[in-house]
């Protein structure tokens, strides 16, 4: 199956998880009605937490009885579409410092793979928060993710990965035809760099790029960018979101990737392999 409808969620998520499942059950129930297949939930999509003590009261052990996996679960299930899960609080063995661990569902609802946030957000940027220092409540993943879908593999990544070509370029040599992107990109970030990078990741992955992200003025005082958007394997913007809650429902055909590969075979071009390992 190389065409393959793909549906992004672009949220406000709130402080109350309640009122943030409803509305991306809303929202997926609209993409599947427009023939979605595939759906990508933006990072932080259940929780935007207005404080660390918070999120932590938010987390969740890895099972599907716990309340929002049981949700993503139900979506899936009744659905009949795979869902990308954005991310969600999930234990680590550090109680006070969860992963930011985004969940794939397959169309019987059954979590078939997850994916640990590896690169955290620690950073200065001009805006009203200025610092940002996700480590001191995310604990960082440590491994890529490659999911086997009735399309073709999918790679994982979440937000700031997208500045890290070398996960990318794993991607591009596990033969990924699409990668996730969720994502809460800030305002002056994303305005210089959001889609850029994206065609960036695309190009050299000769893959399409599916980035979902959160959008507007949250109640913690942040601003995120929006645009969400899917992005083809020559680098081309597919179709795109403005800074408006809602869906996008766009058309792929992975068969452009191998073409692609083919009239350039940058994997068999590739000379510098990244050998460094992480440090413990």
């Amino acid at each position: 199956m190389s065409v393959l409808n793909v549906g992004l969620i672009q949220m406000c998520s709130s402080t109350q998880i309640e009122k943030n499942l409803k509305d991306a059950e809303r929202l997926i129930q609209c993409a599947v009605t427009d023939g979605a297949e595939l759906i990508v939930l933006p990072e932080y999509f259940p929780l935007f937490a207005q404080s660390q003590r918070q999120r932590q009261g938010a987390q969740e052990p890895m099972g599907p009885e716990h309340p929002i996996q049981k949700a993503i679960a139900n979506w899936s299930k009744s659905h009949k579409v795979w869902i990308v899960a954005g991310t969600l609080p999930v234990q680590s063995s550090h109680s006070s410092r969860p992963y930011a661990r985004s969940l794939v569902y397959s169309s019987e609802g059954e979590c078939v793979a997850h994916y640990d946030k590896i690169h955290l957000f620690d950073v200065e940027v001009s805006d009203q928060t200025r610092q940002y220092r996700e480590s001191e409540f995310t604990h960082a993943g440590a491994e890529p993710r490659v999911v086997t879908t009735p399309w073709g593999n999918l790679g994982l990544s979440v937000c700031y990965d997208i500045r890290f070509a070398e996960l990318y370029q794993h991607y591009h040599a596990e033969n990924c035809t699409i990668i996730a992107v969720p994502s809460a990109f800030t305002c002056p970030t994303g305005r210089a760099h959001w889609e850029v990078l994206l065609r960036a990741r695309a190009i050299e992955t000769q893959s399409y790029v599916l980035a979902a992200a959160q959008t507007g003025q949250h109640e913690n005082g942040r601003m995120t960018w929006g645009h969400s958007m899917v992005v083809d394997p020559w680098g081309e913007i597919v179709g795109q979101l403005n800074q408006q809650e809602g869906y996008l429902v766009s058309q792929i055909d992975l068969a452009k990737c191998a073409q692609i590969a083919r009239r350039m075979p940058t994997r068999e071009h590739r000379v510098l392999i990244p050998t460094k390992s992480r440090p413990e």
